[in-house]
């Protein structure tokens, strides 16, 4: 074994140092912070969705069931009906809200030196449904 000196590690060279170095302060930009704030956000809510759509869809099921088991009345299918449509209803709205809340949180995450807005990815959340089932599923625009 010879005495020469071995040359450093890749990660000791200059320009990697440099990158590392803007990484992290990449990383301390408040704008950075924020954004990856606002991601980690959108996922904890997607989580939630998915479990209020599993919810959701358990009961539809568990509904559907009582309605073959016991309703012998047309009269009582009827209201059943319209109660399922005013859900559908309420869904729409909710879908239409927060169609309009991205809207403006895309709005207020224009970077004002660049006049760009923030890249947060295409994919967005919607709920659909259909023929008393409800399915989430990824979308690129919602209604």
């Amino acid at each position: 074994m010879s005495n020469k000196q071995l040359p450093l590690p890749p990660r000791f060279a200059p320009e990697i140092q440099c990158y590392e170095a803007r990484q992290i302060a990449v990383h301390k930009d408040p704008q950075t912070i924020e954004i990856q704030a606002l991601h980690r956000e959108v996922g904890s809510l997607k989580a939630e969705v998915a479990l209020l759509v599993d919810r959701i869809r358990s009961l539809t099921d568990e509904n559907q069931r009582l309605v073959e088991g016991y309703v012998q009345s047309d009269h009582l299918r009827q209201d059943i009906q319209g109660y399922q449509e005013a859900l559908k209803n309420i869904m729409r709205y909710t879908l239409v809200t927060v169609s309009e809340c991205r809207a403006k949180a895309k709005e207020r995450q224009v970077q004002p030196e660049a006049g760009k807005a923030v890249p947060t990815g295409d994919k967005t959340c919607s709920i659909s449904w259909d023929s008393g089932t409800v399915h989430l599923a990824e979308a690129s625009a919602l209604i």
